[in-house]
This record gives structure tokens, C-alpha cells and sequence, in this order.
């Protein structure tokens, strides 16, 4: 049973090895752990591996460990194992910290840091870390060798793109000198336009000189030839000059029409956003009105009135007729007539709200149709004029007017109104 307990042990410490190097410390950079927070996850990651190195101490020195430990002692680190295990796997270092705390008495119970097994596991430590020294120097010397080669490509790369700035600037100095030589043949050209301008001149005495120069007459036919193909050519020039002329000239023209199109499109499309907004506030108006029209509260509220005056005129009629009645009971009575006075009155009030605002939807639905009718009328050569900002700031005025008059509407409102319309026109 020993003997498991040591396999399990030494199994449990090498599985723990292993997802401790899982755990990054940068990870949990800035944070603290432990009781008092005293641990940052370095020193947590750190004293996990001096217990585990404890643990393997413990193990190894054999036969003192039988002697120094229970199998109870030895089954409850195997269970401490296993629980630290399941802590460094979902990295825990929290609950790492517990376990660590809870593991540290007992092995300094053992007396394992002064032992010989400990030292053993410190030197096997000690060579395991020259081991990765020796691994680490030669990588370090390899990304060394790395770094010379992305230098040297570097090196390579800056000296091409310099060459290809050479080259770009030689092709600038060769395009400008095609530009100077495209020149000098216009101007060629102009001076030979010249020569044929001169060309009947030149023929008469070319004939006249034609008898005195029989021996050089196949010379001068071939020049005369030559003559008549660059007249071909400068035609054909003329002819594709005059098409690219008219071609770009029809182009200028479609395009005049469209710009025209396009800004007759964005006129309509301005003036049709106008009067659907239009159409809509007056639409709106038009469905409060008709909902209040077919409503019943106006009914109610007349009906309540008439049934406060009635009540009131029968209790005039009870005190007035009834004679065996105390003077109490008809103090009593009276005083209940401004009551049923004053509920009658508010009803009328009420009646008389209502009936306010639904003539103002009429009104306001009436003013927005109105914005639709009219607005053509004050236009100025397709423009919008001074007449029709103010007409249209009136007509904004009036529809944001309280139908009750408790809220005026102020020298700020229509500026602002007049401001929300200046800046709709500038669009």
C-alpha cells in the first residue's frame, strides 16, 4: 500500500509540474492573492513549485519517509495533491494559495529543507536548469543568426527601393523629354502648314525652272510625291482633329443636359418633400379633429353640467316648499347649492376646452392645406423669396399656438421657427 502512495504522490507532482508551466503570470499582472493579498501569481506559481520540489524530496529519501510518515499522512497528501491538481488546472490561484498554506505545515513537520533527499532534488533542479541554460543560449544564438539575415534582407530591401526611386526619377526625365520632342514636332508641323500654304508659290517656279533642270526631274517628281503623302497625312490629322473636337463637344453638351435634369430632379424632389410634409401635419390635424368630433366627451360633459344645475334647482324647490324642515337642515341644504354650482360650471369649462381645441385642429388642418396651396404662388423666378419665408413662418406660428392660450408663443419661438425654414430653404 506504501508503494502506491509514493507512485501516487510522485505521479500528482510531476502532472502538477506540467500545468504550472500552463500558467502565465503576465496574465494576472496587477493582481494579488492569498489572505491578506500578499502573493502576486509569480510568487504563487513559484511556491506551488517549492512544495512539489518538498514533495519529491520527501519520496525520494525512501525508507526515512516510511519512518517519518503515516500511511494516513501519506493518503492525506495524495488527497491534497488531488485537490491542488483540480486548483492549478482551472487556475485557481486563490484556492492554489489555501491548499499551499494548508501543505506547509506538514511538510516543515518533516524537516525536509535541511535534509539530504531536499538537497538531491535541489542539484537534480539545479542541473535540470543548466540543461534549459544550454538550450536557452543556443536559441538566444540562433535568433541572433535570424536577426543577422532580417538585417542583411532589410539592407537589400532599402537598397532597392532606392534604386527604384533612380529609376522613377529617370522616367520623370524621360517623360519630359518625350513632352519636349512632342513639341518640337508641333511646331514641325506648324512650319511644314506654312510650307504648303506657300506651296502653289513654290510649284509655278519649280515649272519654270522645270526646263532648266530636265536631269534633276526624277529627283523633283520624287519630291513632289513626298509632297502629296504628308497632305494626305495632314487631311486625315484634320479629319480625326474635327471628329475628337465634335465628340468632346457633344460630350460637354449631354453633360449641360444632365447637370440640368439632375438639378430640376433635386427642385422637385425639394418641393415634393415640402408638401408631403405638409400633407402630413395636415393629415394629423384632420384625424384629431375627426376623433374629437366623433367622441363623446363633449356629451358627457354637457350632460354632467345640466344634471349639477338641475340638482341644484331641486334642492331650491325642496327648502322653498318644505316647510316642517329646521332652520339647520336648510343652512344645511343651501350650503350644498355652490357646490353643485361650481361642478356645473367646471363642466361647462370643460365643454368649452374641448370644444376650443377641436376648432383649433379644424383651424390647423386648414393653415397646413394652405401651406400647399399658396406656396407656389410666392415663389421668385423658381427661388424662394422673402415673401414666402415670412407667409411660411406665420402659418408655423399659428400651428404651434396653444389652442388654450396658456403658453404664448414668444418673440423666441418664431425665431427659431423662422430658423428651422432658413436653414430647410438653404438646403
Amino acid at each position: 500500500m506504501s508503494e502506491t502512495t509514493f507512485k501516487k504522490i510522485n505521479d500528482y507532482v510531476k502532472e502538477i509540474r506540467g500545468l504550472l508551466s500552463k500558467i502565465k503570470a503576465k496574465d494576472y499582472e496587477g493582481e494579488c492573492f492569498g489572505p491578506e493579498k500578499e502573493f502576486d501569481a509569480r510568487a504563487v506559481i513559484e511556491g506551488a513549485k517549492a512544495v512539489l520540489t518538498d514533495m519529491a524530496a520527501l519520496i525520494r529519501s525512501g525508507k526515512k519517509c516510511l519512518q517519518i510518515t503515516t500511511y494516513q499522512e501519506r493518503s492525506n497528501i495524495v488527497g491534497d495533491l488531488a485537490e491542488l491538481q483540480d486548483y492549478v488546472e482551472s487556475h485557481d490561484l486563490n484556492k492554489i494559495v489555501t491548499k499551499l498554506n494548508d501543505l506547509k505545515p506538514l511538510l516543515r513537520s518533516y524537516g525536509l529543507r535541511n535534509s539530504s533527499a531536499r538537497f538531491e532534488e535541489f542539484s537534480l533542479e539545479i542541473s535540470n536548469l543548466q540543461i534549459l541554460k544550454g538550450q536557452l543560449d543556443e536559441r538566444m544564438e540562433a535568433i541572433r543568426v535570424e536577426q543577422g539575415e532580417i538585417e542583411s534582407k532589410l539592407s537589400e530591401a532599402v537598397e532597392k527601393h532606392n534604386e527604384a526611386v533612380e529609376l522613377e526619377k529617370n522616367f520623370s526625365a524621360t517623360i519630359n523629354s518625350m513632352n519636349t520632342r512632342i513639341n518640337s514636332f508641333n511646331d514641325a508641323e506648324e512650319n511644314l502648314k506654312n510650307i504648303f500654304d506657300n506651296a502653289d508659290q513654290i510649284s509655278s517656279e519649280l515649272h519654270e525652272l522645270n526646263k532648266e533642270s530636265e536631269k534633276q526631274s526624277d529627283a523633283i517628281n520624287l519630291f513632289y510625291k513626298k509632297i502629296d503623302g504628308r497632305e494626305a497625312q495632314l487631311e486625315k490629322q484634320e479629319k480625326k482633329t474635327q471628329e475628337y473636337n465634335e465628340t468632346i463637344e457633344n460630350i460637354l453638351e449631354d453633360n449641360r443636359n444632365r447637370v440640368k435634369e439632375i438639378e430640376k430632379i433635386i427642385a422637385q424632389a425639394r418641393e415634393a418633400l415640402e408638401y408631403s410634409t405638409a400633407r402630413g401635419i395636415s393629415a394629423a390635424f384632420s384625424e384629431k379633429y375627426n376623433e374629437m368630433k366623433s367622441g363623446k366627451a363633449e356629451l358627457f360633459w354637457v350632460l354632467g353640467g345640466a344634471a349639477f344645475v338641475l340638482l341644484a334647482v331641486a334642492i331650491g324647490a325642496w327648502v322653498f316648499f318644505d316647510n316642517e324642515v329646521t332652520y339647520k337642515s336648510i343652512l344645511g341644504r343651501l350650503s350644498l347649492v355652490p357646490i353643485l354650482i361650481a361642478a356645473a360650471f367646471f363642466c361647462a369649462s370643460q365643454f368649452v376646452k374641448l370644444n376650443n381645441i377641436k376648432e383649433d385642429y379644424a383651424f390647423k388642418s386648414v393653415l397646413a392645406k394652405s401651406l400647399i396651396g399658396f406656396s407656389d404662388q410666392f415663389s421668385d423666378n423658381d427661388s424662394k423669396g422673402e415673401e414666402y419665408n415670412n407667409f411660411t413662418r406665420s402659418l408655423i406660428a399659428q400651428i404651434h399656438r396653444d389652442p388654450l392660450g396658456r403658453k404664448p408663443i414668444g418673440g423666441k419661438i418664431n425665431d427659431k421657427v423662422g430658423n428651422i425654414k432658413t436653414n430647410f430653404d438653404q438646403e
